[in-house]
């Protein structure tokens, strides 16, 4: 309420806010002695001048060059598109309409990726299984994980939460929907992950473990693929349990369609 010793800047968005979804904000400041402070406040015809929570506010993925701060962003999987309806447009054609998800994980639509398979029993194939086993003499430090030379950006703690693995193994590029289970043994802890939506082949999970300590255990773990009781990558003398893994079978048709190429306008249904 007191702003007196406060700039205060006000401005009208140059596109329409919607409900759920991100919307990008660009802030540019300087200050270099004293306290500093920022609050973002905003209204609408239905929604009364308020102050935006900091929890609904999100970094950018790009780091600032030369910047003291560190920047740790959560990947945020895009909800699936809206008013998806299919129709017999002819005797060999479909036609397809959909609009924009209510959530589109904070980066702007540039393609949509169409997908089909034959409705026929065991026509879809079979998902892809890996399985992450690392010792747990690992006491501390990091790791990183990656597919087909694509890495997280941010080191994971030894011991990470399934959840968190799976949204950095999501937030890479070319990796589809997953889902990751832990498994805590006596000796070991097991991730066990399914590429629910990726086709064959999967590239299997990379792991950096040099920043793990102690650094006398950096290569007590194991990736796990294609039902191989051996290591693919990692010395863990416990090796896999084969029957966690399988080599993935999927083999769906695919089509990506640049929203540049769909002749509709913003809010329109994309056909």
């Amino acid at each position: 309420d007191d702003t007196e010793d406060y700039a205060t800047y006000s401005a009208v968005t140059t596109i329409p806010l919607v409900a759920g979804r991100l919307t990008p904000i660009k802030i540019e400041y300087m200050e270099n002695r004293g306290a500093a402070l920022l609050r973002l406040f905003w209204e609408s015809l239905s929604q009364p001048y308020a102050l935006l929570n900091s929890n609904r506010l999100y970094h950018g993925a790009e780091h600032i060059k030369e910047s003291p701060f560190a920047v740790s962003p959560i990947s945020i999987e895009p909800k699936e598109p809206l008013s998806c309806s299919l129709f017999v447009s002819a005797w060999d054609a479909l036609l397809l309409t959909w609009q924009d998800p209510a959530d589109d994980g904070g980066e702007e639509l540039t393609k949509f990726l169409l997908e089909w398979w034959s409705n026929e029993s065991d026509q879809y194939g079979q998902t892809e299984k890996q399985m992450l086993r690392f010792k747990k003499t690992m006491g501390g430090g990091s790791f990183l994980v990656g597919v087909g030379g694509e890495w997280n950006r941010d080191p994971l703690p030894v011991g990470v939460q399934a959840s968190v693995l799976e949204r950095a193994l999501e937030g890479l590029a070319n990796v589809g929907d997953i889902s990751v289970h832990r498994e805590d043994g006596a000796d070991t802890v097991d991730y066990r992950v399914e590429f629910l939506t990726d086709n064959a082949p999967v590239s299997p999970i990379l792991v950096d473990t040099s920043a793990v300590t102690p650094s006398s255990e950096i290569d007590q773990y194991c990736v796990c693929i294609n039902g191989e009781s051996t290591c693919h990558a990692g010395l863990l003398g416990n090796g896999c349990t084969a029957s966690a893994t399988v080599a993935g079978s999927v083999a769906t048709m695919q089509a990506e369609v640049s929203v540049n190429d769909l002749n509709t306008e913003r809010n329109s249904p994309f056909e």
